[in-house]
């Protein structure tokens, strides 16, 4: 990739742009389409799961099931590399495929990994016309690790401004200044020194930034913003 694309990646900021971008990235890789599915760090106890695409249903959805999220993600879910597959590779698992027709098709599992190293993410590429070799993936290894790497992070730029927009939590810059404290652990009254600020200033934006995050506690407030990218990392 030249820098003048690698500059591009970097620079695109609203939806469409990024979108524009992954179907070019799609094209120079001879890719039709893809699916992203990342893991939402909270609830803990309960994960959820967001989800951004361009698989036709029709290609992906048999009766009530979702092949890619209910199929083919469960199987390698746990895998920290790299996977080719095509459907057919899933009959043995689900032999309920088999005896349907179904449009065959090929795809690239590429995890993305959390701070510890698990798999939080993944990123399927999916060819409709021709297998994915091993071949071309170890000629064109440099390629497609850089690609892969601007299509996720794309991926995941699309799906925190969704997610900020879905909560619609809009904060002041000082609600900002003082989350960032309360991420790092501080308390209240360590807040208002380090900020020159009054304690009650500060409970009273505790307050208003709980409110606006539809929180319970100041952990949950801080952990939420963080997730929205609120919160620069």
């Amino acid at each position: 990739m030249s820098t003048t694309d690698n500059n591009t990646f970097t620079l695109a900021q609203d939806e469409a742009t990024q979108l524009a971008l992954i179907n070019r990235a799609l094209a120079m890789l001879d890719f039709d389409c893809f699916d992203y599915i990342q893991r939402h760090p909270t609830p803990f106890t309960t994960p959820r799961y967001h989800h951004l695409g361009t698989i036709p249903d029709a290609l992906i959805r048999l009766d009530d099931r979702h092949l890619i999220h209910d199929t083919i993600i469960p199987a390698v879910m746990q895998r920290q590399v790299g996977l080719v597959w095509e459907l057919k590779d899933f009959y043995t698992i689900h032999p309920e495929l088999a005896a349907r027709e179904h449009r065959n098709f090929y795809g690239l599992f590429a995890p993305g990994t959390n701070l510890q190293g698990h798999t939080g993410a993944v990123l399927t590429l999916i060819r409709l016309n021709r297998p994915i070799t091993q071949q071309e993936l170890t000629d064109e290894l440099a390629r497609y690790q850089l690609m892969i790497y601007a299509l996720q992070h794309l991926c995941q730029l699309i799906l925190a401004r969704r997610h900020r927009q879905q909560l619609a939590i809009h904060l002041t810059p000082r609600q900002t200044d003082i989350l960032k404290w309360i991420a790092d652990g501080k308390s209240n009254d360590d807040i208002a020194h380090i900020l020159g600020i009054s304690s009650h200033t500060v409970n009273y934006h505790t307050k208003q930034i709980l409110d606006k995050t539809h929180t319970q506690n100041r952990h949950s407030a801080a952990m939420s913003a963080f997730i929205a990218g609120m919160i620069p990392s």
